[in-house]
């Protein structure tokens, strides 16, 4: 046994403080042993900078010269806690410390924000490192990602200490005492990611690209691309989005700026294919051709919600808050997309003929489009043909007691009016309905229009390339006569590549009835054949009473002209074949017990599990 103040090893270039040793002659060892928190191993040589840490034990072969420490917690090293595995340190002939496998790390060794693991790490002094190591990133969701990093490296940061001051000398002028700048360290290390690696680096986010890491920083910087990662579908698929942000402003803006690696401008919604037929779905990718016409474009800003599982955009409402009931939102593991605002259903550009606006809920995997709408038609007819429709459609739902409102939800009215005539006004509207009815054409100009339906549930027929109601149609106004009744009738809007179609059918009563049929033209603002259940209105109309000069018109006017009632019995029909829906069924008659004989309930068939699913579809606005 050795017995000192301190022990040297000039060969290995290393001391310690601990003071007690056991020499094994035959074996040529030196084995120490001291309290870790107390037992220090420093570095001699000039290159190693005061290298020191701690150690429980230690073992020194005189032949080999080499010295191998146990019971090591850690090794400072530049602005890093370097946690060596095992506690195992072997320093090689003059001070080499042989490299670190499997080693841990935190940075920078004041805030520690940043965790590694599995480090191949080379300590050169207490200033200096090398080697990679695997990020620990905690995402959002909870759980770690796993980010290799290489290529660690020191970067000066210059600090230059404030001036001492200045003191005053009543002989001599003054004389000022600066200090001398001092030059700190800090660590910065770099990853490349490949696609391949699929990093998720917030949740349902893939990113690839560049990654730096500097020590003082508690945020990863990122250079790179961004996409959604979503289940693999042919109908929908997403694009690489330029990303060079930190990752604690981690977002993405959509809007008309945001495009992909190709310089393809990137969209989310629903869209029409303008050279072929049919809608589909978006979501930050690419149109299938540019041309294509937006039904519904979402913008604002794009966030991962962990909670509900969805992708959402949120825009900003007019007081530049966050309005998240008005969100688009994408559920990629059901497929379903929801969305609330203005909707481009029936292009007639240069003319707009269509205001609408409402809820949507798609299923991306079935395609099937179901929406909520306001729809206020604003084809320039005359408004004497206008009052005088109204008013017999008013007489006919008073004798009918057609007394249900158009809409009273007033929440879901108030959604539908917003993007189509503005916050102030909507309030205003909400302010006067609190307590009674407010006619639509009272709330904006906007709806002092042609025929203005508060509620109509649409939905999309890819066969026949066309939106349809179902359900009854929630009638408002005819420009300024308030109608506020549920009616039977249809709407259709067919997409055509010569132009879109319309056909409308409003029955206040099976003798009282009013239908319109629009068709583009090439050279005017198109023709929109009427015709009504009464003989005088209909002469009126072939008369040349329902045209009105437009002078917002582009073109040519709107030519109104008279229709056929072979040609609403055809619409009427073929609609109800075509799509399914029914008119009202008429009432049985009760059936009148037979004494001795008792009636049975039985279950409800398809047909009556069909009608209440119906009548669930429109409590839900859709």
């Amino acid at each position: 046994d050795t017995l000192g103040s301190s022990m040297e090893f000039p060969f290995a270039a290393y001391k310690t403080n601990i003071n007690r040793a056991q020499w094994n002659i035959l074996a040529k060892t030196i084995a120490m042993r001291g309290d870790v928190k107390t037992s220090t191993f420093t570095a001699t040589a000039d290159d190693q900078e005061g290298l020191s840490f701690n150690g429980g034990a230690a073992l020194y072969d005189v032949d080999k010269m080499t010295l191998n420490i146990s019971g090591v917690p850690r090794i400072n090293s530049a602005d890093a806690l370097i946690y060596p595995d095992k506690g195992l340190v072997a320093v090689k002939r003059n001070g080499e410390m042989i490299a670190f496998k499997n080693a841990r790390l935190e940075l920078d060794t004041i805030s520690l924000h940043h965790k590694l693991k599995n480090g191949n790490i080379q300590i050169l002094s207490r200033g200096r490192f090398a080697g990679d190591a695997t990020y620990m990133f905690p995402t959002a969701a909870g759980d770690t990602a796993s980010i290799k990093m290489g290529s660690f490296e020191l970067k000066e940061e210059p600090v230059v200490t404030a001036d001492a001051g200045v003191r005053p000398n009543a002989k001599t002028s003054r004389r000022k005492e600066t200090t001398k700048a001092q030059t700190t360290y800090f660590t910065v290390a770099r990853a490349e990611v490949d696609e391949a690696d699929n990093l998720l680096i917030a949740p349902r986010m893939q990113f690839k690209g560049n990654i730096t890491m500097q020590a003082p920083e508690k945020d990863l910087a990122l250079d790179g691309f961004l996409k959604p990662a979503l289940k693999k579908r042919i109908s929908l698929v997403g694009g690489w989005i330029p990303f060079k942000e930190k990752i604690e402003t981690f977002q993405i803006t959509v809007d008309d700026k945001l495009k992909n690696e190709g310089d393809q401008p990137l969209v989310a919604g629903i869209h029409y294919r303008v050279g072929s037929a049919g809608l589909y779905p978006s979501f930050l990718s690419p149109k299938e051709d540019s041309r294509d016409e937006d039904i519904f474009r979402a913008t604002g800003v794009m966030r991962y919600d962990e909670k509900e599982k969805v992708f959402r955009i949120v825009p900003k409402s007019t007081d530049n808050l966050d309005d998240i009931e008005g969100a688009f939102t994408f559920n990629d593991p059901k497929g379903i997309m929801t969305f609330k605002g203005k909707l481009n259903l029936f292009n007639t550009a240069p003319n707009e003929y269509l205001l609408a606006s409402g809820s949507a809920r798609i299923n991306v995997d079935s395609s099937t489009y179901r929406l909520n709408t306001l729809l206020a038609f604003t084809f320039p007819i005359a408004e004497a043909l206008n009052t005088a429709i109204a008013d017999k459609l008013v007489k006919a739902n008073l004798e009918e007691k057609n007394d249900e409102p158009a809409d009273d939800d007033l929440n879901r009215t108030s959604d539908k009016l917003l993007p189509l005539i503005g916050q102030k006004a909507v309030d205003d509207y909400r302010a006067k309905s609190q307590n009674q009815h407010v006619s639509l054409a009272l709330a904006s100009p906007k709806l002092n229009a042609a025929l203005v339906l508060a509620n109509a549930n649409l939905r999309w027929s890819e066969k026949a390339n066309a939106f349809y109601s179902i359900g009854p149609l929630g009638v408002s106004n005819i420009q300024a006569t308030d109608i506020n009744a549920q009616m039977d009738g249809f709407v259709e809007i067919r997409k055509s590549v010569n132009g879109d179609e319309t056909t409308i059918y409003l029955e206040a009563s099976p003798d009282v009835w009013v239908f319109y049929d629009f068709k583009p033209s090439n050279a005017g603002a198109g023709q929109l054949a009427i015709i009504t259940s009464e003989q005088e209105l209909n002469d009126r109309i072939t008369a040349g009473a329902g045209a009105v000069a437009d002078k917002k018109a582009k073109t040519a006017p709107l030519e109104v002209v008279p229709a056929t009632a072979d040609e609403k019995t055809q619409f009427v029909e073929r609609y109800l074949d075509q799509y399914k829906t029914r008119a009202k069924p008429v009432p049985k008659p009760k059936t009148v017990p037979v004494p001795g004989k008792t009636v049975v309930k039985g279950k409800d068939s398809p047909k009556e599990k069909e009608k209440k699913k119906d009548k669930e579809d429109e409590k839900e606005g859709f």
